[in-house]
């Protein structure tokens, strides 16, 4: 080829390249406006984090969640680092996407007219499906990782710029996994393979050690040290692993088998298009987009909602990827009919958000509508405030304070709390609420109750309850919006249950704010009171007798088999349940989550609000219709063979010394 046409090419691939960074930028990530902070639970969390990282925290010691402090490259909350680090790493990562594509896209484009219109077919069709994940980065995010490897799998030579992009992506990619600990582990299995596929070729590995390099500089980055990652990771393996038992939510079967035939048709193509090429460890490549799809899997069908989203949006991703890449050089056909399902599958699944529960017609409006948002609206806001930033950028981080002011002055008169001294925690997820009024806030590691799901999260919150840094007041009460301690319909004593005994001990009620109590640290902590452990087994749907006390706390044991412990790796756990059986007769059922039940909680009485919290503390008889006589475990009968067959349960009675307390709790002082 001559110079001039050349370098011609690569001006064009550099300017395609960048184009489609710049759409995955304004379209997918949408990172030019800041988020504000926002009430419910999610808006906590999001929050919470946020603040978490500009006040300094340490995740592994001060936090454990399922975000890491570069949370805000997929929530988008504007917080003190998000000018300086996050937004150019989100630009970083849509620019190495652009490059990584155009490489790809490129390689069969031999300069011709035809190969020309092949790239931009194929760049075309990238950015509709990317645009399916619009709102949720995370299935461009966890697909990432496929891209250094197509480009290092190549069957043919690879060229030294290639390499060099490849491993700029894998340290990116490390470097995003600081925002949510899913990331990286989504993105390891396949570099490892991808290594070892190289290894096998005689070839240098260059994937896995530029991705622990970004992810050791985004720790660093974002204000971490490095002598707390072992406790950072230890504490994340945990959430990451008790993510599938707690947070798991049954959808449509039809759905989960659709996702799973539309899978296995990919996969398949994969392996026998990876067989038609020359090459060793031919494998590599479908077992690597094999890993990736299991983990969309489990980030779309774990809670079977609007997380189906990213599952769907993620696979089209792949499916262009391959049709692109490999696809094209077996079966030309068979790429056409890839893309042509991954285009209008995309289409499909942002118009499916339309309300289904109203008129064709109305559903057709909101339907393109929503497409008018993806392809139009939002693109056209997001371009609007990055072209601000260019303008002015030394006026958009007083924007942004003003922005922030503003809304958390309208969140502290939508939700005003009464004024309290010292440093406070909250068990329901109103930390936004907390921030906004001005409250020393000073979290529990696993801060959210829901959130707190394995023994050892729970251990971690009570060694901080335990210690020095413990707050001078707890605020309790029911998560707003669920009428329960907790959500998902589960036992209402599963927030943070196994913290109960030590809240009885170490506080005492001090104010009421309805629908919350508001518990201060005692000088002195009450004598605890525990009568005699019981121990007993149990089978699945057998009745479990509860101490005749006032107040019993129970741990429940369920193992899973290996059979289980496969299912729940590779997809979602078995579903159990809790059924009480109230003195008065009354039979109520739970979901169950087997952390929590091993940690401890109190069975009986049952409490879901803060009067009855506060009738625990002080010793008051329950209620008849708050008595629990019994308690059965259930499992799916048809799932069985992925539990073993017994449960172990220990029991023993609870009480606190009440000489202190009296009979009347006043209102707590207004806000100031």
């Amino acid at each position: 080829m001559p110079e001039r046409l050349r370098r011609a090419r690569v001006l064009r691939d550099v300017a395609v390249a960048v184009c489609l960074a710049a759409w995955m930028a304004v379209a997918v990530f949408r990172p030019f406006i800041p988020a504000v902070p926002q009430m419910g639970l999610d808006g906590s969390w999001v929050a919470a984090l946020g603040e978490a990282a500009d006040r300094h925290l340490r995740w592994g010691v001060d936090i454990a969640y399922p975000y890491g402090p570069a949370s805000p490259l997929v929530t988008h909350y504007g917080n003190a680092a998000y000018l300086p680090l996050t937004l150019p790493l989100v630009l970083v990562t849509c620019l190495l996407f652009g490059a990584c594509v155009i490489t790809l896209a490129g390689n069969a484009d031999d300069g011709s007219r035809s190969g020309l219109g092949t790239t931009l077919a194929a760049l075309v069709t990238i950015g509709i499906v990317a645009s399916s994940a619009a709102g949720f980065p995370d299935a461009v995010v966890l697909v990432l990782p496929l891209l250094p490897v197509l480009l290092v799998l190549r069957p043919a030579p690879v060229r030294r710029g290639a390499i060099w992009l490849a491993m700029a992506m894998a340290a990116v990619t490390g470097a995003v996994g600081m925002a949510k600990m899913g990331f990286p582990v989504a993105a390891l299995p396949p570099f490892l393979v991808a290594d070892a596929a190289l290894l096998i070729r005689r070839r240098l590995p260059v994937l896995t050690l530029p991705f622990f390099a970004g992810f050791l500089a985004g720790d660093l980055a974002y204000g971490q040290s490095l002598g707390d990652l072992p406790a950072f990771l230890r504490l994340e393996a945990q959430v990451v692993a008790g993510y599938s038992d707690a947070m798991a939510f049954r959808g449509s079967n039809a759905e989960t088998v659709a996702f799973a035939i539309s899978a296995a048709v990919l996969l398949a193509l994969s392996v026998a298009a990876g067989y038609a090429a020359p090459g060793r460890s031919r494998l590599a490549l479908p077992l690597a987009v094999g890993l990736a799809i299991i983990m969309l899997l489990k980030a779309g069908f774990v809670r079977q909602d609007l997380h189906t989203t990213i599952a769907w949006s993620g696979l089209a991703l792949i499916a262009v990827l391959l049709a692109w890449t490999r696809l094209r050089a077996w079966r030309r056909d068979a790429a056409r009919a890839v893309l042509a399902c991954a285009t209008v599958g995309a289409v499909a699944l942002s118009a499916s958000l339309a309300d289904t529960g109203a008129s064709p017609s109305a559903r057709a409006s909101a339907a393109l509508a929503i497409e008018w948002d993806r392809f139009v609206s939002e693109p056209s806001d997001q371009l609007a405030a990055a072209w601000r930033l260019l303008r002015n950028p030394w006026a958009v981080p007083a924007a942004i304070d003003d922005a922030k002011a503003r809304r958390w002055q309208e969140l502290r008169e939508s939700f005003p709390l009464p004024r309290l001294d010292g440093s406070v925690d909250v068990i329901p997820s109103i930390q936004s609420s907390v921030l906004a009024n001005g409250i020393d806030y000073r979290p529990r590691p696993s801060f959210q109750e829901y959130a707190t799901y394995t023994p050892d999260l729970m251990a971690a919150n009570r060694a901080f309850i335990q210690g020095p840094r413990a707050p001078d007041r707890i605020i309790f009460g029911q998560e707003p919006g669920y009428g329960s301690l907790t959500i998902d319909h589960r036992y209402p004593s599963f927030a943070e249950g196994a913290l109960w005994p030590d809240l009885m001990r170490l506080y005492s009620p001090e104010c009421r704010f309805d629908p919350f109590l508001v518990l201060r640290r005692r000088a002195v902590p009450a004598a605890l009171k525990l009568g005699d452990l019981r121990r007993t087994t149990a089978a699945f749907d057998e009745a479990v007798s509860v101490l005749p006390a006032s107040a019993a706390f129970a741990t429940v044991s369920v193992r899973y088999t290996l059979l289980g412990r496969i299912a729940a790796l590779l997809f979602r756990p078995v579903p159990l349940r809790m059924t009480i059986v109230l003195a008065d007769g009354q039979r109520q059922s739970y979901r169950f989550i087997p952390g929590i039940g091993e940690a401890g909680f109190l069975v009986s009485p049952m409490v879901d609000d803060a009067t009855g919290f506060l009738d625990l503390v002080r010793g008051r008889e329950p209620a008849v219709a708050r008595r629990v006589v019994a308690f059965e475990i259930h499992a799916p009968s048809e799932l069985r063979s992925f539990v073993a067959p017994e449960i172990e349960v220990a029991m023993q009675s609870i009480s606190v010394d009440t000489t202190d307390a009296t009979d009347t709790l006043e209102p707590c002082d207004p806000a100031s």
